[in-house]
């Protein structure tokens, strides 16, 4: 498996899904210059060539900038543009089979409490929902109570906070916490870069950060 940086999911940036894909790139390049440090592609509606092309042009960028690139669910996929790794959630493989068909990724999983084995085993976790989101379906919202049982799972990777995130909620995390993933709060944005400086910061400045949150 490739090595997660220290500080490597502390904003990561999904991908909206909504527009075209120099619209996208667009966007990656104002968040990546506003201080994301990773991006993960997720598109269901690209074809198969925009989406690979896109991907590779993302790689670049990651490349160019020190972030990390991840593609959700298509290992063939992370491999073919050089990413870092992949997300895996619904539809997707699991663990075993990613770590399998490329070794030298990083895996990622989405996760929803009550935490799984797979979710145990990946490098990584994206944990939702952490607030309300009108886009995504409808769950139960974390309680602080199990944020802090995850963040304390020992069997448990670096752990990055999903769902409807912006400053005020951020600010308010566990402290355990190692990132925090975003969508519409950088790409409904005005200027997205001005919105990652805001959200890192938020994310940086939160009370009693310590070093356990740079993995």
């Amino acid at each position: 498996m490739s090595e997660i940086r220290p500080g490597a999911l502390r904003l990561v940036s999904i991908t909206p899904g909504d527009r075209s894909p120099a619209e996208t790139l667009a966007l990656a390049q104002a968040g990546l210059a506003g201080g994301v440090t990773a991006i993960l592609l997720r598109e269901r509606s690209c074809s198969p060539s925009a989406l690979r092309a896109l991907a590779c042009d993302l790689a670049a960028l990651c490349q160019a900038t020190g972030a990390l690139l991840l593609i959700s669910n298509d290992v063939a996929l992370a491999r073919h543009c050089g990413a870092h790794g992949v997300h895996l959630g619904h539809g997707g493989p699991t663990v075993a089979q990613a770590r399998q068909q490329a070794p030298e990724l990083i895996v990622g999983r989405s996760a929803h409490w009550p935490m799984g084995d797979d979710d145990r085993a990946a490098d990584f976790v994206t944990l939702s929902p952490v607030a309300s989101t009108p886009r995504s379906l409808p769950r139960p919202l974390l309680t602080a109570a199990q944020l802090s049982a995850a963040v304390a799972d020992p069997a448990l990777g670096p752990i990055v906070a999903l769902g409807g995130l912006d400053v005020q909620t951020i600010g308010q995390l566990e402290q355990g916490i190692a990132g925090v993933a975003v969508i519409r709060a950088l790409a409904d944005a005005a200027d997205p870069g001005a919105a990652a400086r805001q959200l890192l910061q938020a994310f940086l400045d939160r009370p009693g950060l310590h070093s356990g949150e740079t993995s």
